[in-house]
């Protein structure tokens, strides 16, 4: 026969076996009723904590529905438990329902019940209700703890409601709590986003009068903050302040530090920094991720270069991850130095690391710049066949890269293969192509594409059209022009700085000079300046009509303005003067007009 099982050593395991998921501790529930032993409240709230603590809340609410009503009784465990895992589950709506029904069941909340359902209100921003609620709890004689307030502050923090969370502090130092190192941290934090610095540092120092000193996450958090508010100077100064009280700032301090001074563009302190660093032998991966980033970013990539060399050969006391691969890569990508950040991608592959996405789009998108679009196309089949599958980005890439190679055709045929794959073509990738064809003069592809990009139900916008505007008058087509410019109107899309200047341009090739200048005067009227090559436009249409003496005025407009003529408005004024060179008030404003021109 059979030996019965300990009931105790079957009950401890209930608790125990919660890691390797639900079904364990539900199989020790079913042993335990096989074998005839009661399944009463305590065994119960044991099979919830441990759902609870694997993920399984779902499940953990199910068999409390379809428990709870028979013979088990719930108690103020087993809903604090299901309270508990609700709220850290984000289910907030469901967890303040469990806590009405044990209301109403007579079942009174804890102390614990309070401190969670508070904690999830606070950290899902309804501060409000959680005030409510502290009150309620005070209100029924329960005593708020360090824990509550601590909570209640930091969400008021969070919310941006730094003053009442003073007010809250204030409140729990009259009732004789001690506020933790908790509760500092957040109120720090709360001053710092609220930008309120001064009354940060007070904080620290009342923190200091306590005897509770702060730890690596209040010092981090607060230079980082400083950092971000433009106060890098404040920051440094922390950090040189906390040095001269004998202690040694944490490696994530100063790497905070060393990134607020890389986004300030003070790199020659952040160098100095992690040479300081290197040499304590603390420096780590994030360090000199940061400072190959920061350089990168201030166009210093032979600099970042350098540092990534000696940190891949283990010069340096760590070893590069993948940031520090795809930061070095997307750097010499950005320069123009494709095949050098292909080499990089080589290396990374030799030591076991395989480029994730946005690697292999950096690479490709680096590759279609410098024009290797052959290239460009075999790294995106090898990405294919490691098993990553291209997102939206690369198909943009890809896209803009062969409509700017003109390859229009291979990028017509791609969007059999985007469609193939199951996506739908985005408004970039249909933009790119339609705007490809307008300046190929392929306007009658360009306009079979926009009808394509309506009826798959992509709505076109104020790009979609300026490209066709332009493509139209460039085509001499002034009445596809007008149709296409309607139709944008009728869609309620605002005329933006480049609608103007297309249509300007389209009505000055088309020979309807008066419709342009009727335009500018429409252009300025809505806020938007013409540039240069508006003038530039107008005035070589008023030349070749003649209208030397309105070319003269609108020079003069343009001078007025502080507008320099450009290389392309210079020519214009020359060939003017080559046809009219008699007219001596045009000759009178070249010079001005000209200034810095050589």
């Amino acid at each position: 026969m059979e030996a019965r099982p300990d009931y105790s050593v079957l009950v401890s395991h209930i608790s125990s076996l919660h890691a390797r998921g639900p079904r364990a501790s539900l199989g020790i529930v079913a042993l335990l009723t096989k074998h005839g032993y009661l399944v009463n409240t305590f065994v119960f709230n044991l099979l919830l904590r441990g759902l609870c603590q694997s993920g399984g809340i779902e499940m953990a609410v199910d068999i409390f529905r379809h428990v709870s009503h028979r013979a088990i009784i719930p108690d103020a465990i087993t809903y604090n438990t299901l309270i508990g895992g609700l709220c850290k589950g984000n289910n907030l709506e469901s967890a303040v329902g469990f806590f009405a029904e044990m209301t109403r069941r007579g079942c009174s909340p804890t102390i614990v019940s309070y401190t969670s359902l508070i904690s999830g209100l606070c950290k899902s921003g309804r501060s409000e209700e959680a005030g409510a609620l502290l009150e309620q709890m005070k209100e029924k004689g329960l005593e708020a703890d360090v824990i509550i307030y601590s909570a209640f502050i930091n969400g008021l923090c969070r919310d941006g409601r730094v003053d009442e969370a003073l007010s809250q502090y204030a409140a729990m130092c009259r009732n004789g709590i001690t506020p933790n190192v908790v509760t500092f941290s957040f109120l720090v934090d709360g001053f710092c986003r609220a930008q309120k610095w001064e009354e940060a540092m007070e904080m620290l120092k009342t923190m200091e009068k306590q005897g509770i000193q702060p730890d690596c996450f209040i010092y981090t958090n607060l230079v980082d903050k400083l950092c971000r508010g433009g106060k890098v100077e404040h920051a440094r100064r922390m950090v040189t302040l906390i040095e001269e009280k004998g202690q040694t700032p944490h490696i994530a301090t100063y790497n905070a530090l060393i990134n607020g001074l890389c986004s300030n563009g003070s790199l020659s302190v952040a160098s100095e920094i992690m040479k300081k660093l290197t040499e304590l032998g603390v420096a780590d991966v994030i360090t000199y991720n940061t400072m190959i980033r920061g350089l990168c970013g201030e166009q210093k990539v032979d600099e970042a270069w350098e540092l990534f060399y000696k940190l891949a050969r283990g010069q340096l006391g760590a070893e590069p991850n993948m940031i520090t691969y795809g930061t070095m890569i997307n750097g010499l990508c950005k320069k123009g130095q494709v095949d050098q950040a292909l080499d990089v991608h080589r290396m990374m592959v030799e030591r076991g690391k395989h480029g994730d996405l946005v690697i292999y789009n950096t690479l490709v998108d680096g590759l279609m710049k410098t024009c290797n679009v052959e290239k460009a196309m075999r790294l995106k089949e090898e990405m294919v066949s490691k098993g990553l599958i291209p997102d939206a980005f690369t198909h943009n890439i890809i896209i803009h890269g062969l409509c700017s190679a003109n390859r229009l055709e291979a990028a017509e045929s791609y969007f059999g293969e985007i469609k193939g794959s199951g996506l739908k073509p985005t408004l970039f990738q249909y933009n790119a192509l339609i705007s490809a064809l307008c300046r190929a003069n392929q306007l009658e592809k360009a306009l079979r594409w926009f009808q394509e990009m309506k009826s798959g139900g992509c709505e076109p916008d104020v790009i979609s059209y300026n490209s066709l505007i332009a493509g139209a008058g460039r085509a001499g087509e002034v009445k596809i022009a007008r149709e296409v410019f309607e139709e944008m109107l009728q869609r309620g899309l605002p005329m933006d700085k480049i609608t103007y200047s297309v249509l300007i341009e389209g009505c000055v090739k088309n020979e309807r000079v008066g419709e342009a200048k009727a335009l500018l005067e429409m252009m300025e009227d809505a806020g938007f300046p013409p540039d240069a090559g508006v003038y530039d436009s107008l005035i070589r249409g008023l030349c070749a009509n003649g209208e030397m003496r309105t070319a003269v005025d609108l020079l003069r407009r343009m001078t007025d303005k502080g507008i320099e003529a450009d290389a392309g408005l210079a020519s214009t004024i020359l060939y003017c003067l080559a046809a009219h060179g008699k007219d001596t008030e045009l000759l009178e404003s070249v010079p001005k007009l000209l200034r810095g021109k050589k």
